[in-house]
């Protein structure tokens, strides 16, 4: 009989320690201020507690920084709201930290600032391993957590300068672009004083041509007038010549 009450009690007592190991539980998690940098670049990653499982609360907090060290360079590691300052072991990444009191809250509990180092590229991890955080009596493990980042120059905008091509003159438009490719080209300086004169004695001309041919056709009608005076005169000379003759012969034989 007492070997049976023994064996219930540590059968009570085994599954107490499970239902109180399995009801502790929380989450971690890593943010990063940028997940696209430039070589020379700092970014921040903060580690935050989140869906802490615990009737007691977490109290401490310890765990193992990861990253590539020729791709990144850790430059501090800082507390975050109610929690101390973090012991940071840089030869293997671990650290703990702890608060004045137990916690079940959401919040940030450490901020890591990184550079990139001048020649990385390409895409590179941050993480947190083998966390282990504490009530004040049980250790809880909870996963790994990791955020990627890549690193790499940006494209920036180039703003270009755009020369519109004018079909109405190509002379003029190439001059133009050769004066863009080449300011001090005489020759293309020359080419534009060249087309530009033309043009102006082009016009000259066509007024000069016009005003000859407008200086002609005045000329024109007045031949055109004289001309119909003379033969107005011819036209009465001969009806005077005539109607003379007719006189004359009358007179004749009135005579006879």
């Amino acid at each position: 009989m007492k070997k049976v009450i023994s064996l219930i009690l540590i059968s009570l007592i085994v599954i107490t320690m499970m239902t109180s190991v399995y009801a502790s539980s929380y989450k971690t998690e890593l943010k990063a201020s940028k997940n696209e940098i430039n070589p020379s670049e700092e970014f921040t990653v903060d580690v935050n507690l989140s869906n802490v499982q615990d009737d007691s609360g977490l109290i401490t907090i310890t765990g193992t920084v990861k990253y590539d060290k020729n791709a990144l360079t850790l430059v501090k590691l800082e507390k975050q709201g109610n929690w101390t300052d973090p012991v940071y072991n840089d030869a293997n990444g671990k650290f703990v930290t702890d608060r004045n009191g137990p916690t079940t809250s959401n919040e940030a509990i450490l901020k890591a600032t990184f550079k990139a180092n001048d020649n990385a590229s390409g895409e590179t991890a941050v993480s947190l391993e083998s966390i282990e955080a504490s009530n004040g009596a049980t250790d809880i493990k909870t996963d790994n957590v990791s955020t990627t980042i890549k690193i790499g120059k940006q494209n920036t905008p180039v703003n270009n300068t755009t020369v519109e091509n004018t079909t109405k003159d190509p002379v003029k438009n190439e001059t133009l672009q050769n004066l863009i490719k080449d300011p001090s080209n005489n020759t293309t300086k020359n080419n534009v004083t060249n087309n530009t004169t033309n043009k102006i004695s082009t016009k000259n001309n066509t007024v000069d041509n016009d005003t000859v041919k407008k200086g002609v056709l005045p000329k024109a009608g007045d031949a055109s007038l004289v001309l119909t005076l003379v033969g107005i005169l011819l036209v009465l000379v001969v009806v005077f010549y005539i109607r003379f003759e007719v006189i004359t012969n009358k007179i004749n034989k009135s005579g006879k």
